[in-house]
């Protein structure tokens, strides 16, 4: 599901959600972000909707005490961390 937020940005570069309903465009896309923290309970990290991980991915999800295996998904594929301290 697009948000709120990214109708608003797709709307205004002349993109409507309905294009990508009855399209393919972004299936094999992948987003790298760099973040501090997120919250899997968003509603935005629900992956109830998607297809297979696709078959080139070669990333990894690395767990640790505080981020189960489960943390990842089909929409959140993989995830590192970085510790400098």
């Amino acid at each position: 599901m697009i948000g709120t937020l990214e109708i608003e940005l797709f709307d205004s570069v002349g993109c409507h959600e309905k294009t990508f309903k009855e399209s393919d465009f972004g299936s094999d896309l992948v987003i790298e972000l760099f973040d501090t923290g997120i919250w899997l309970e968003w509603q935005s990290f629900n992956d109830w909707d998607l297809g297979s991980i696709p078959a080139k991915w070669k990333g990894q999800c690395v767990t640790t005490k505080d981020f189960g295996s489960s943390s990842c998904n089909k929409k959140l594929i993989g995830a590192r961390f970085f510790y400098n301290g």
